[in-house]
């Protein structure tokens, strides 16, 4: 049967670190008030374009896979935090990379964007359209935080990786995924200033526009139980039990919503894989 399998994967955390303490200075927070809702202590800042940590993330992916960028067919890049709208974030990694000619398409879905990005690719690769394709999500949300708002800025950070996935017609490879959505609730997490709706000249004078702005409490409740509603059903597709798992890698969104999911599928802790407490939520 052909598989989508995972065969080189790549990372970049920038150098600049933004701790708890920093943000002392900065805002009405306290490091054990951050990390004691959160669990993260400290996170990683951009002086570069998002692309250049999904270009680096890129490299470094190949160079595991043992591949050159003029043998990747596919580029898939998710983010919501792209250089720029026009042109896309997988066209400018494309020439960054050399990677003439291959077909590449970003994908916004946010936090959900790689898994997004990971069951796009291995849905084309398993239909046979596509052999190599290059998964890449990369985030500068640190260009979006309002850092008197330190509900939600101290939570964010910037990052970027990458994995190469191609064909195998053996058992390894991507054994089932499942995707979900709920439109309706897009007012709990928005950035109001960032496309169509407002205008360039309104969103210049009211720069609050164009800063994120987040229900934490709702999302904190509504990803706990998808999160675990979303692993159950992907075990079950896959035939397995969370008995059979041997690491989870959830979304690093907040180490209390990663333990309460845990709770509820009843993982241990050597089970839950968490860098929260470094890299904040990228």
């Amino acid at each position: 049967m052909r598989r989508a399998q995972i065969t080189g994967w790549g990372g970049c955390a920038p150098p600049t670190v933004l701790a708890n303490a920093d943000l002392e200075q900065i805002m009405d927070t306290t490091d054990e008030w951050i990390s004691s809702r959160s669990g993260i202590k400290e996170r990683r800042i951009s002086h570069t374009d998002n692309t250049e940590l999904g270009r680096v993330a890129a490299e470094r992916a190949l160079a595991a896979a043992g591949l050159r960028p003029g043998d990747i067919e596919l580029i898939i890049y998710a983010t919501l935090t792209p250089d720029m709208l026009v042109p896309s974030a997988s066209g400018v990694l494309q020439s960054k990379l050399g990677a003439d000619g291959c077909a590449a398409f970003d994908l916004n879905a946010a936090c959900s964007g790689f898994v997004y990005g990971v069951t796009a690719a291995s849905s084309l690769i398993t239909t046979g359209a596509y052999d190599r394709v290059l998964v890449v999500g990369a985030e500068r949300l640190s260009r979006w935080m309002d850092y008197s708002d330190r509900a939600t800025s101290v939570l964010f950070g910037d990052g970027a990786g990458a994995v190469v996935m191609e064909a195998n017609d053996g058992d390894a490879g991507v054994l089932a995924t499942t995707l979900g959505n709920n439109g309706s609730w897009g007012d709990s997490l928005t950035v109001p200033g960032s496309g169509s709706s407002v205008s360039f000249v309104d969103a210049q004078r009211d720069h609050s526009q164009n800063a994120l702005v987040m229900d934490g409490q709702d999302i904190f409740k509504k990803a706990v139980s998808h999160m675990a509603a979303a692993a159950t059903e992907v075990l079950e597709k896959a035939g397995m039990t969370v008995a059979d798992v041997d690491l989870v890698v959830p979304h690093q969104a907040n180490q209390r919503i990663m333990e309460a999911v845990a709770r509820r599928l009843r993982l241990s802790e050597t089970q839950l894989f968490s860098n929260i407490e470094s890299y904040g939520n990228t």
